[in-house]
C-alpha cells in the first residue's frame, strides 16, 4: 500500500480528528506553525467528515486558548513569560499587550490577521485583564469563521483539486513543480511568524 492510499485510510479514521485536535490544541499552546498546513490534507481525503475535521481543530484551539489564558491569570511569571522569553516573542506580546490594553476587544480581532501566535494573545489578553467570556468568545467566532470557511472551501472545491493533483501523477515534472512549491509556502508560513 503506498503511502497516499495510507494517508487517506488514516485520514477516514477516527484518529485524525483527534490528531487534529492534538495539532490545534499545540497551535494555540506552544507551537505556532498554521494548523491548516495539516487541515487540508485530512479534509481532502475524507471529504465526508471535514466538518467534523474544522470542529476538531476548533475545539484544540478553543482547549488552548483556555489553558494559556489560566497560565496568563495565574502563573504568567513563571510559565508564561519563560515561553515566551524561549520562543523569542518578547517584542511582541510586549506589541499586542499594549495594543490589547488600548483597544481591548478590537486586539482580538486583529490578532486572526497578524502573524502573532495565539497563544501570545491569549496570555496577553489574561495579564491585560480581558474578560474570559470576551475572550473565547471573539477567538471561538473568529476561528470558527477561519476553520469552517476552509472547510466550505474544500466542500466546494475539494474535487477539483483532487482531479488537478490526479493529473499530476503522469507529469513528473510538473508534479516536482507544484510540490517544491507546496514546500515553499509552507517553509513561509513557518519562517514568516519568527522573522516578522
Amino acid at each position: 500500500m503506498n503511502l497516499e492510499a495510507r494517508f487517506a485510510r488514516w485520514a477516514r479514521g477516527g484518529q485524525s480528528r483527534l490528531a487534529l485536535f492534538a495539532a490545534s490544541f499545540l497551535e494555540a499552546t506552544i507551537l505556532p506553525v498554521p494548523i491548516e498546513l495539516l487541515m487540508i490534507p485530512v479534509m481532502l481525503a475524507d471529504r465526508a467528515r471535514l466538518w467534523q475535521a474544522a470542529a476538531a481543530v476548533l475545539a484544540g484551539c478553543l482547549a488552548g486558548v483556555a489553558a494559556m489564558y489560566l497560565v496568563g491569570v495565574i502563573a504568567f511569571e513563571t510559565v508564561g513569560a519563560p515561553v515566551i522569553t524561549a520562543l523569542g516573542l518578547e517584542a511582541r506580546y510586549e506589541a499586542f499587550l499594549g495594543y490589547a490594553e488600548d483597544n481591548g476587544v478590537m486586539a482580538l480581532l486583529i490578532i486572526n490577521m497578524t502573524p502573532i501566535p495565539l497563544f501570545v494573545a491569549a496570555l496577553g489578553a489574561a495579564v491585560s485583564g480581558l474578560s474570559p467570556v470576551t475572550v473565547f468568545g471573539i477567538i471561538a467566532l473568529t476561528r470558527a469563521a477561519r476553520y469552517f470557511g476552509l472547510a466550505l472551501l474544500v466542500w466546494l472545491f475539494g474535487a477539483r483539486i483532487l482531479a488537478m493533483l490526479e493529473n499530476l501523477r503522469d507529469r513528473p515534472r510538473l508534479r516536482l513543480a507544484v510540490w517544491a512549491a507546496g514546500i515553499a509556502l509552507a517553509a513561509a508560513a513557518l519562517v514568516l511568524p519568527v522573522i516578522v
